[in-house]
């Protein structure tokens, strides 16, 4: 059980602590005054502490957090550019001002950055079990939500080349460890996704197979040949991609539950899941269900102003409530020299939202793919071109949301003109 101190107006304090109880913490303290705070904290040594966004109030949660590095402080409610960037370098996190929404989030991020607080009667203690045959074993899954509110905005893109990042990362880890490490990617797009020309080569006369098949699982039959067999193997990628339904009736079936029997199934035997969700879609249950189920949201966003104001505006409406923010990012798509820079854009962006979203990563506007090279080859863009500043953007992504190193080096070219380079290259040596 997670222990809160909460600071504010007598109002917000009562409502903390009613949602407080409803989601397992406690309040153990609380501060009607500013300078309250430093000796009570001192007092309650609270998991975290919650102060609203006032500017006397951010002022204190600044100063704690510098001379208390080792509690967490949440700010609930917006705060302007200059306030977030202090925030930022104080290491605080912003959480949404409605109270309930706010002690959520703050329970969540505790439970992740600060899991040691548990209680014995809460555990049932039992002797392990010895299975024969492969069945589903716990694994600690990364699920990636890649979401945007608008169609275009690079969600395809990002999702399926970061999964192929990951499964080539993962094939080396297999190699040196010698145990499994499998990336799923699952495209939720019902209204069409291109991400079938990427992963199926054109001329591939297979069926992709889609979320449909998953329909006849059950807990007692999910096992991994099922689900291998249920996915689509991409050997060069190494990344295991579940097609979004084909036919009207397809999209029918395809609502809430079976999106959560394969976001669940996934989880149990992919080290890693990425979920390409769509925009479009009549019924929005999977996508919901694949963002409460994720460990990690990523918001797609082009780098226009139009398509931000979008995505502010999504954000302040919808968004904010249902997103937690303690595991949400942003990634800019087709970054390139304009009138603005990144930091202006992303200020405004805090702005029209009412809240702050950090920045994962940038990747810059690239020609290449609109010529439908990695379609044409049935390959992602990464392992076409792995030399260019997209993809080294992509790793950086990749680093910053996972907290994985990915190097990927190109290889030589072996044409007619780089043979002849390396011919004369061997007789200028023996001279």
């Amino acid at each position: 059980m997670s222990l809160l101190f909460v600071g504010g107006s007598p109002e917000f304090v009562r409502e903390c602590k009613a949602a407080a109880a409803r989601h397992g913490a406690k309040v153990g303290g609380e501060a009607a005054s500013p300078y309250d705070v430093y000796i009570l904290v001192d007092k309650v040594k609270p998991d975290g502490v919650l102060l609203p966004s006032h500017p006397e109030w951010t002022n204190v949660a600044i100063d704690l957090a510098r001379v208390r590095p080792n509690t967490l402080i949440f700010v609930s409610g917006p705060v302007n550019a200059s306030t977030w960037a202090r925030m930022s370098e104080a290491r605080i996190y912003s959480v949404p001002a409605d109270p309930e929404q706010a002690v959520k989030a703050c329970v969540t991020a505790l439970g992740r950055l600060n899991p040691q607080r548990f209680r014995l009667d809460d555990i049932e203690v039992k002797p392990p079990e010895v299975a024969s045959t492969q069945r589903a074993v716990p694994v600690t899954a990364r699920t990636l939500v890649v979401y945007s509110d608008k169609g275009g905005a690079g969600k395809t893109t990002v999702a399926e080349n970061l999964a192929a990042l990951m499964g080539m990362w993962a094939r080396e880890q297999e190699r040196a460890a010698g145990t499994p490490c499998r990336v799923a990617l699952l495209d939720f797009n019902l209204d069409g996704s291109t991400g079938l020309y990427t992963w199926f080569a054109l001329g591939d006369d297979r069926r992709p197979k889609t979320a449909i098949l998953w329909e006849d699982f059950t807990e007692d039959t999910l096992q991994w040949s099922a689900v291998a067999g249920a996915m689509n193997y991409h050997e060069g990628a190494n990344v295991y991609y579940l097609a979004p339904p084909q036919t009207a009736d397809e999209k029918v079936r395809f609502g809430r539950d079976l999106a959560s029997r394969i976001v669940e199934g996934c989880q149990k035997f992919f080290h890693f899941v990425i979920v390409d969700t769509g925009v479009a879609l009549k019924d929005r249950d999977p996508i919901l269900v694949a963002l409460a189920k994720a460990t990690d949201v990523l918001l797609v966003c082009r780098f226009e102003y139009k398509d931000m104001r979008l995505l502010a505006s999504a954000y302040r409406q919808e968004l904010g409530r249902i997103l937690d923010p303690a595991r949400t990012g942003m990634v800019l798509n087709r970054v390139r020299p304009t009138w603005f820079t990144v930091s202006d854009f992303v200020a405004a962006f805090s702005r029209e939202a009412g809240a702050a979203v950090p920045l994962k990563g940038e990747l810059p506007e690239e020609a290449a793919l609109g010529d439908k090279e990695s379609q044409v080859s049935g390959q992602p863009f990464v392992c076409v071109r792995p030399d260019s500043p997209f993809t080294r953007s992509m790793c950086l992504l990749a680093r910053n949301i996972l907290g994985v190193d990915i190097g990927i080096t190109a290889r030589p070219k072996t044409g007619l003109m780089e043979k002849v380079r390396a011919l004369f290259s061997k007789n200028r040596q023996k001279r």
